[in-house]
């Protein structure tokens, strides 16, 4: 079940990132950072470790090419690897999609397979454009779990604060359990300076737990809140760095401390 909660995570993540986007004069990016996250009750779940490397390149003015890989572990189990690409295509002025694909070692926590396709659809004048998204996506977990996920929303960017919103569905199999979730964000700044982004996630986690006798469907309520900051010390590179907290109600709270780095050539 936790490969289900970082990948959902990531999901939402998705929605608003693609907002960020923009036409630089540098054709690369790449960044690496460091997640080191502290669970409670300790005794229980330990920590979680996470190296990300991220490697993107505009192929041409409409098309953009992410390669990500994470190294991950944790305290008293097998450590993994992911790995995925993500493509971004300007179709029209108004309109571009993200493609997903990642999978993974053989750990219980990371998918065998997590595919995803967003669309996008800008509305507004220049310069006070609103984006809509629809995005789907599939999580097949190493157990006998799948999840499916549709989720929408809203971002809007107004001069130098963009507001996003997104709500999902989440559907998880076997037992065609529904739960939904909110997610908000405030992004203030602008690219070749600084980013400070401070998000709220709110709503239900929820599934048919399988691996006892007699199966019974989870409920629980999730609360998740992070504060995250981008900046470029020079023209073509800077330093991030990210602070969250989760909690997962009967189950755990977690919180998390990112640093890293970036840079454009």
């Amino acid at each position: 079940m936790e490969s289900r909660k970082l990948f959902v995570l990531l999901f939402v993540f998705l929605i608003a990132a693609p907002g960020l986007s923009h036409a630089a004069k540098y054709k690369n990016s790449f960044g690496i950072d460091y997640t080191e996250e502290y669970l409670t009750p300790h005794d229980d779940y330990g920590s979680w470790h996470k190296v990300d490397m991220e490697y993107s390149r505009e192929c041409s003015e409409t098309v953009k090419v992410v390669l990500r890989n994470a190294l991950l572990w944790r305290d008293g189990e097998d450590s993994g690897i992911s790995g995925g690409i993500g493509i971004y295509k300007d179709w029209t002025p108004r309109f571009y999609t993200y493609t997903g694909l990642s999978s993974g070692t053989d750990v219980s926590y990371i998918p065998q397979l997590w595919a995803s396709q967003s669309f996008y659809f800008k509305v507004g004048p220049k310069g006070k454009t609103t984006v809509i998204p629809l995005g789907f996506s599939y999580i097949n977990s190493r157990s006998d779990h799948e999840t499916y996920l549709v989720s929408s929303g809203i971002i809007a960017y107004r001069g130098k604060w963009i507001y996003a919103y997104g709500i999902r569905r989440n559907q998880s199999e076997p037992g065609s359990v529904v739960s939904f979730s909110h997610h908000g964000s405030i992004y203030y700044g602008k690219q070749g300076e600084q980013w400070l982004q401070l998000g709220l996630s709110i709503g239900k986690w929820a599934y048919l737990q399988t691996d006892v006798l007699d199966p019974e469907e989870i409920d629980r309520d999730s609360f998740t809140v992070s504060m995250s900051w981008r900046k470029w010390l020079k023209e073509n590179y800077g330093i991030k760095t990210r602070v969250s907290y989760f909690n997962l109600e009967d189950g755990y709270d977690k919180y998390g401390l990112e640093f890293g780095i970036f840079t454009e050539f």
